[in-house]
C-alpha cells in the first residue's frame, strides 16, 4: 500500500513495528484490569504510541505542518 501511495506522489511514513514488539502488550496480562476486561490502552501500548508520535513529527516537518491523513489497520488504529 505504501508503495502504491508513493507511486501517486504522496509522502508516506510507516510506523516500524516488528512482530516481537507486540509482545510488549503482554505486560497487560499482569494488570488485574485485563482480567476484568477494563484494561485501557495506556500505558500498555505507550511503546506504540511513542513510535507513532515520532512519525507524526517527521511528517509535520516534511509537510511544513500541512494536513496529515492516517491510514491504519487492526491494532495500528490505536
Amino acid at each position: 500500500m505504501a508503495l502504491e501511495l508513493r507511486n501517486r506522489d504522496l509522502l508516506v511514513h510507516t510506523v516500524d513495528v516488528a512482530r516481537i514488539d507486540w509482545l510488549r502488550n503482554a505486560a497487560g496480562l499482569l494488570d488485574g484490569s485485563y482480567w476484568r476486561c477494563t484494561l485501557k490502552p495506556r500505558p500498555v501500548v505507550d511503546w506504540y504510541l511513542n513510535k507513532l508520535k515520532e512519525k507524526i513529527e517527521a511528517a509535520k516537518t516534511e509537510t511544513s505542518g500541512g494536513p496529515i491523513t492516517f491510514v491504519a489497520h487492526s491494532a495500528g488504529g490505536w
